[in-house]
């Protein structure tokens, strides 16, 4: 089975039901937190187009449109913007967006890195308790018109190619921070 046909039944299989028992709705890549009020709340799952051979990268982006209203408005200003946004769409001046490593401490670019079958499980349950713990949280007091829990801030460096990184070493032994990190000398 390849790294990609692993991503796609270890979201299919353990994610998507995990995250229906959380209270969100939706399938496939594509999850919203149940709302009254109009609100869009929102998680989508991000596959990376630069694939190496025998890996599948993803990562997951969270956001929150307030009410109906503010993106109908964005909508008229922008007609290619779809009927009901996902998180993963372009960023309107009306919407909160955040990548869902951002959220967590240390907070970084946490894209999750699938090798083989042996992975499935573990960033299964790296990813659901991410959502649980630090995605939900925020969403929840959005919705709810709550101030949402601080959104952890980590001050950052130049890397050898001038790009700023992280000054941390994620926990996570599925995180691409740490593999491109080793492979590259960042």
């Amino acid at each position: 089975m390849s790294a990609s046909d692993v991503t796609t039944q270890l979201l299919r299989t353990r994610v998507a039901p995990a995250l229906r028992e959380l209270g969100l709705r939706g399938s496939g890549q594509h999850f919203r937190l149940v709302d009254d009020g109009g609100h869009h709340a929102l998680l989508s799952v991000v596959r990376s187009q630069a694939m190496v051979p025998g890996e599948s990268v993803f990562t997951v982006e969270v956001a929150f449109h307030e009410g109906g209203q503010a993106w109908q408005a964005a909508r008229a200003a922008a007609a290619w913007l779809p009927e009901r946004p996902t998180a993963s769409r372009l960023v309107v001046p009306s919407a909160w967006h955040e990548r869902l490593g951002f959220l967590a401490e240390p907070p970084h670019d946490h894209w999750f890195l699938v090798q083989g079958p042996d992975d499935a499980d573990p960033v299964a349950d790296e990813l659901i308790t991410l959502v649980r713990d630090v995605a939900l949280p925020q969403l929840t007091a959005r919705v709810r018109g709550e101030v949402p829990p601080p959104v952890p801030v980590l001050p950052r460096d130049p890397g050898p190619d001038g790009a700023e990184r992280p000054r941390v070493a994620c926990p996570s032994a599925y995180c691409t921070l740490n593999v491109y990190a080793a492979r590259h000398g960042w």
